[in-house]
């Protein structure tokens, strides 16, 4: 009988019973752990918490992955709008830059036209006042084109052989110069400035004539509206005053004068503010010819103020200053400061003019080297010896003492062409000349009981 086939072996889990310790042996060296191997086909059924948290944590990764993605592909967007737009400025940059040039050479040339007009229609005299006569010419003799220059930062007009002429009312005077230049801005036509160059005379209506030479001398004029002269500004450095017959001269270090027409609303009274003005002088030695009372030098000069009241109307200067004084006009001294070694001064107060436009005016001064001054108007015959004797008495009683220095604080008058320091008459002032009206003007006839007022009007009295 054949033997009946082998029983196959039974597994090694069923071999070692539910429940049994694996055997050691079973598992020889270099076999694999069967408990390992079949682990998970007896993992445990996992809870619907940690499935949902699986899903999570894939879905976040798969998130972050198409943020990565989305991020990138934002990023190249950006940087292709960014080379568009750079293209974009580079191109339009250059048109930008055309177009300003562009327009700014229009403007330099209109206002270089615009120069080039006020100088040929000054010199044909074409103006409101054909009594002032301005003229350039040549070398040759032959009347003088203006030249522009000075693209694109500056206008510069320059005229060659200039002579100014002011009519008699305004003072009779005369000016040339061997250049005049004219500079402005394009960007700023409210402003021009003057420059005499080379050889520049100044004559006067007696005839007297005076060569000026300057390191920079200067005449700027603020423009309003209309091209009407708001401001005006006389300045130089180094200036040098030649007097006649080759006398010594002037010599100033520096110099500015300065002057504006203040605004005013609605009308203007006696005690309207309608200009303001200052005078500063540095450093000026005078030539002995000129007989300094005091001194050859004067250090420093001050001087700022205002009018009060508006110009009156009229052809003349006179005839303007005259009408300003009969409306109640005054000039408000806000500061003068002198000193003309041994002299220092310093006052302030109100000037006005009286029935002959002479000065007339009460300040509050405060002065040092008072006694000195007196003594040099005395030794120039300027002052009597009795106003001499009288000043050393009186001023020196009402003097005080500051730091060591006797300081004389006192009222001061101007009247009947003499200056006064309290009681004491100190010097005979000059006698201010004003050009003549530009026409003359009849007094009226007086008859008895008949008179003239200050203001020139005729009275009867009974």
């Amino acid at each position: 009988m054949a033997k009946p086939p082998p029983k196959a072996s039974a597994s090694p889990k069923a071999a070692a019973g539910k429940g049994s310790p694996p055997s050691s042996k079973a598992a020889g060296k270099g076999r694999p752990d069967s408990d390992a191997l079949h682990a998970p086909l007896e993992m445990k059924s996992r809870t619907h918490e940690e499935m949902a948290q699986d899903a999570k944590r894939t879905s976040r990764g798969k998130g972050q992955g198409n943020g990565a993605k989305e991020a990138k592909a934002h990023l190249e967007r950006r940087q292709k709008m960014s080379r568009t737009k750079q293209l974009a400025v580079l191109m339009t940059l250059p048109l930008m830059v055309l177009g300003v040039l562009g327009i700014y050479t229009v403007l330099w040339f209109n206002a270089a036209h615009t120069v080039r007009n006020i100088a040929h229609e000054a010199l044909a005299g074409e103006y409101s006042d054909k009594d002032w006569s301005l003229g350039a010419k040549t070398a040759s003799g032959e009347d003088a084109e203006v030249s522009i220059s000075g693209f694109p930062l500056k206008i510069i007009g320059t005229l060659p052989g200039v002579a100014i002429k002011a009519p008699e009312r305004w003072g009779g005077w005369s000016l040339s110069s061997a250049t005049l230049r004219l500079e402005g801005k394009a960007w700023g036509r409210n402003e021009v400035r003057i420059h005499p160059q080379g050889k520049t005379t100044l004559t006067l209506a007696s005839g007297r004539s005076f060569d000026l030479t300057a390191t920079d001398l200067s005449l700027l004029l603020g423009l309003g509206r209309g091209d009407t002269v708001n401001t005006l500004t006389l300045s130089a450095k180094d200036l040098t005053i030649q007097p006649p017959s080759g006398a010594a001269p002037a010599v100033i270090a520096s110099f500015e004068l300065v002057g504006s027409a203040l605004p005013v609303s609605g009308q203007a009274d006696s005690h309207t503010p309608t200009y303001e003005g200052s005078l500063t002088v540095r450093d000026a030695s005078l030539p002995p010819d000129m007989a300094p009372p005091i001194g050859p030098s004067i250090r420093s000069l001050e001087l700022q103020g205002r009018l009060l009241g508006p110009l009156g109307t009229g052809p003349s200067l006179r005839e303007k200053m005259s009408k300003w004084r009969d409306d109640g006009g005054v000039a408000e001294l806000d500061r003068l400061y002198l000193n003309w070694s041994p002299l220092q001064l310093a006052a302030t107060g109100t000037i006005a003019l009286d029935d002959h436009l002479q000065p007339v005016g009460a300040l509050s001064s405060q002065m040092q080297g008072y006694l000195e001054a007196a003594d040099g108007l005395y030794k120039g015959k300027l002052m009597r010896a009795r106003d001499l004797t009288l000043s050393r008495v009186v001023l020196n009683s009402m003097a005080e003492m500051k730091d060591g220095v006797p300081t004389l604080t006192t009222p001061m008058s101007v009247q009947n062409g003499q200056l006064l320091l309290g009681p004491v008459t100190v010097t005979e002032l000059p006698t201010l000349s004003w050009p003549p009206s530009a026409e003359g003007r009849e007094l009226p006839a007086l008859r008895p009981n008949y008179q003239v007022d200050r203001w020139g009007n005729v009275s009867r009295q009974d």
